[in-house]
């Protein structure tokens, strides 16, 4: 899928954002934030904090699953979910938060899209 790789800012924080849109008819239907802690306790801590203050601008509560052995957090949105998972830094050394949104609407209509190439 097309993606564009981007090095900036997200909610003060030094992050890489990842746009995932579909080529053919010029969309984003998805956008991923990846901010880099060396410590586990430093990406909890953070993913803790965004999960509170989403929480808190979306007045949803997330629901709680697991990403390999971590522990994951979903926002089910009108529009569309928010993802919070860490893991370990395949690239270097420490962790990784993902902060993953997915647009419902220009998901479907990416996937439809592929469907047409069948």
């Amino acid at each position: 899928c097309p993606t564009r790789y981007y090095d900036g800012q997200f909610a003060g924080e030094t992050a890489q954002l990842i746009v995932y849109y579909d080529r053919d008819q010029k969309f984003v239907y998805r956008v991923k934030v990846i901010i880099d802690r060396s410590e586990s306790e430093q990406i909890i801590s953070l993913m803790d904090k965004y999960k509170y203050q989403m929480e808190e601008k979306y007045r949803a509560t997330a629901s709680v699953g697991t990403y390999e052995e971590w522990i994951a957090y979903n926002f089910s949105l009108n529009n569309g979910a928010i993802d919070l998972y860490c893991c370990k830094n395949t690239y270097i050394l420490g962790y990784a938060l993902h902060i993953d949104y997915w647009d419902y609407a220009n998901t479907q209509k990416h996937e439809a899209n592929n469907m047409n190439d069948l």
